[in-house]
């Protein structure tokens, strides 16, 4: 795979104003920005990223070799030098997006003005806080589990473990079930959540 293509997001820029980055979830990337941006486009110049994980899924294309979070932080800035965001910004993340939004911001602080993290699945710190009981272990275990060619059922049980769906309900009977499913293949980021680790 091309180098550049591996390390440039794709994005799209609404409205004017101050700048805001938002960095989507790991499943259905910036599909889930959708109602935010077009309410922020208002009083803000909106940029949409979408991770490379999503974007590489969607594309039926291997995640490169090294892929880890701080790939999707190197993406992400060199998206927003290639755009000519340099300067300090604000910047949203929500779940994984959240977890690239920290990275990113841990690697370029210069570069953020704000920064609000929504769910990050921040699993080293439990690790590091002595937290990682159990049932964060069995969640950590099933992770693991999501890579290579995610099939349907494991989309299913990440929809589960994720609090998508209560325990019990079918994933399937979902009205999302045909608007997730396209996606699955970006799940195949899991293992980088559980294996990260940080001294923060």
């Amino acid at each position: 795979m091309d180098n550049n293509l591996s390390l440039r997001m794709k994005s799209e820029v609404s409205g004017s104003g101050n700048p805001l980055v938002l960095v989507p979830g790991g499943l259905t990337g910036w599909v889930s920005w959708e109602p935010h941006a077009k309410i922020l486009s208002e009083k803000h110049t909106v940029i949409r990223v979408q991770l490379l994980n999503v974007q590489l899924g969607l594309e039926n294309l291997a995640l490169p070799p090294d892929y880890s979070v701080k790939t999707e932080s190197e993406a992400l800035a060199a998206t927003l030098d290639s755009s000519g965001y340099t300067m300090p910004l604000d910047m949203v993340g929500w779940s994984y997006g959240a977890f690239t939004a920290l990275q990113y911001a841990l690697d370029h602080p210069e570069r953020i003005r704000t920064l609000t993290l929504i769910e990050p699945p921040a699993m080293w710190v439990l690790r590091s806080n002595g937290k990682f009981d159990e049932q964060t272990q069995k969640e950590a275990d099933f992770f693991l589990t999501l890579h290579g060619d995610i099939t349907e059922d494991m989309l299913a049980e990440f929809l589960q473990h994720a609090g998508f769906i209560r325990p019990g309900q079918s994933a399937r009977k979902f009205p999302q079930w045909n608007k997730w499913t396209p996606f699955r293949k970006s799940l195949r980021n899991s293992p980088t959540v559980v294996n990260y680790t940080d001294d923060i």
